[in-house]
C-alpha cells in the first residue's frame, strides 16, 4: 500500500525511513528516501519558521535567533548512514555487473562453438538450453554494455537455429514454450494498467522488459502480434508516467504562482508608509495569515523554489524590521511625553503653596492645556 509521506509528522518519517533503509531492495527506494527528506525539511522549515517570526515579534533580533531540533540531528545522522551504505552497495553492484558481464560473454562464446559440435542433435541442442537456462540466471550488467551484449546473444542464438541442423519438432518446441513466455510477460504488462501507483507499474514495467530480453525467439508468424501487443501496454503505462509527472509539473507551477502573489502582497505593505499602531496590527495580522497560507501549499519547480523562499523569507524580514523601528520610535516619544508631563506636574505642586489665586488660576490653565 502506498503511504502518503506528506501526512506524516517528523517521528512517524524517521520511521519510515528506518524501515526502507533496512528494506532487501533499499537501492530501489531512491525516490521514497528523496521524498522523505523533503517532508522532513518541509515541517522543519516550517517549524523554524514560526519560532524566528515569534521571536522577531517578541523583541528578539533575528541574528540572535537559534532553533534547536533534536530530530534534525537524528535524521541527518540516519541520512548518512543511508548514503553511506547506498555507495558500499553501488560499489559492490558495479562490481558484480563486471562479473556477469564477463559470465556473458563466456556463455556466448560457448553458443559459438556449439556451431563446430560434433555431438548428436540431442545432445547439442540440450548444450543449447543449458546456456539458455544460465544467462538468464546471470544478473545485470554495465547499462553502457547492455546493448551490445544482447545484440551479440540474440545474433549467435539466430545463428545456431539457422546452421545447426536440429529437429524442426524440438525448434517448433522451443518457439512455442517462448511464445507462452512472452504472453504471460504480456499478461502481468496489462495487469500493470490496474496499478494505482504509477511509479511503481513504470519501474514493474522496465523489469517486464528485461525478462522478454531473456527469452528466446518465437515463431515467425506471431512474432510480430506478440509485440505488437507488448508495445501497446508499454506505451499506454508510458503516458501514464509521463502524464504524472506532467501534472505534478502543473501543480508545481500553480504553488509557485500562489507564493508569488503572496510575496507581491508583503511587498504592498513594505512599500507603503504605516503611521499609527492599530494599522501595524492590521497589517501585522495580515502577514501572520499569509505566512499561515504560506505553509499550506506544496513545493514550487525545484529550479523556483529556493528563489521564491528566499524573497518571502527577505519580504517578511523587512517588513518586521520596519515594525520594530517603529515601535522603537514611539517608546521614545513615549518616554520623552512622560518626561514632559512630569514636569507639568512639578509645576503644579508647586502652585499650590501660591496664595496669589488669580495668577496661580491663569497658570494652573496654561498647564492644563499644555
Amino acid at each position: 500500500v502506498d503511504i502518503d509521506y506528506s501526512m506524516l509528522d517528523k517521528n512517524q518519517i524517521l520511521v519510515q525511513f528506518e524501515l526502507l533503509f533496512d528494506s532487501s531492495n533499499m537501492l530501489e527506494q531512491k525516490e521514497n528516501f528523496e521524498e522523505l527528506k523533503n517532508c522532513f525539511y518541509k515541517i522543519h522549515k516550517s517549524e523554524a519558521d514560526s519560532k524566528r517570526i515569534e521571536f522577531i515579534a517578541n523583541g528578539g533580533i533575528e541574528e540572535e535567533f537559534k532553533y534547536e531540533d533534536s530530530l534534525e540531528f537524528t535524521f541527518k545522522e540516519l541520512y548518512k548512514k543511508y548514503k553511506e551504505k547506498k555507495f558500499v552497495l553501488n560499489e559492490t553492484l558495479e562490481k558484480e555487473k563486471l562479473q556477469n558481464l564477463q559470465k556473458r560473454w563466456a556463455l556466448i562464446e560457448k553458443l559459438k562453438n556449439l556451431l563446430n559440435s560434433k555431438e548428436s542433435v540431442n545432445k547439442t541442442f540440450n548444450d543449447f538450453k543449458e546456456i539458455q537456462q544460465n544467462w538468464r540466471t546471470i544478473g545485470m550488467v554495465p547499462q553502457h554494455e547492455t546493448k551490445n551484449i544482447w545484440e551479440s546473444y540474440h545474433h549467435h542464438v539466430t545463428n545456431f537455429y539457422d546452421f545447426v541442423k536440429i529437429n524442426n519438432d524440438l525448434r517448433d518446441l522451443d518457439l512455442q514454450k517462448n511464445f507462452e513466455l512472452k504472453s504471460e510477460i504480456c499478461e502481468k504488462a496489462e495487469h500493470l494498467l490496474l496499478e494505482t501507483s504509477i511509479v511503481k507499474s513504470f519501474a514493474d514495467l522496465q523489469k517486464l522488459h528485461d525478462q522478454w530480453r531473456e527469452i528466446g525467439p518465437v515463431s515467425s508468424d506471431k512474432k510480430n502480434d506478440l509485440w505488437e501487443r507488448f508495445k501497446a501496454i508499454t506505451t499506454q503505462i508510458n503516458k501514464r508516467h509521463q502524464d504524472y509527472f506532467t501534472n505534478i509539473k502543473t501543480k508545481e507551477i500553480a504553488n509557485l504562482n500562489a507564493k508569488v502573489a503572496i510575496c507581491d502582497k508583503i511587498e504592498s505593505f513594505v512599500g507603503i508608509e504605516i503611521t499609527t499602531a492599530k494599522d501595524w496590527s492590521d497589517k501585522t495580522n495580515e502577514i501572520v495569515e499569509l505566512q499561515k497560507l504560506w505553509k499550506t501549499i506544496g513545493f514550487a519547480p525545484r529550479k523556483n523554489n529556493t528563489e521564491v523562499y528566499t524573497r518571502f523569507k527577505k519580504l517578511c524580514d523587512d517588513f518586521f524590521q520596519l515594525r520594530r523601528a517603529y515601535y522603537a520610535t514611539l517608546k521614545n516619544e513615549e518616554d520623552h511625553n512622560i518626561q514632559l508631563r512630569i514636569d507639568l506636574c512639578l509645576q503644579a505642586e508647586s502652585l499650590q503653596t501660591n496664595t496669589d489665586w488669580k495668577n496661580a488660576t491663569v497658570e494652573f490653565i496654561t498647564l492644563q492645556q499644555e
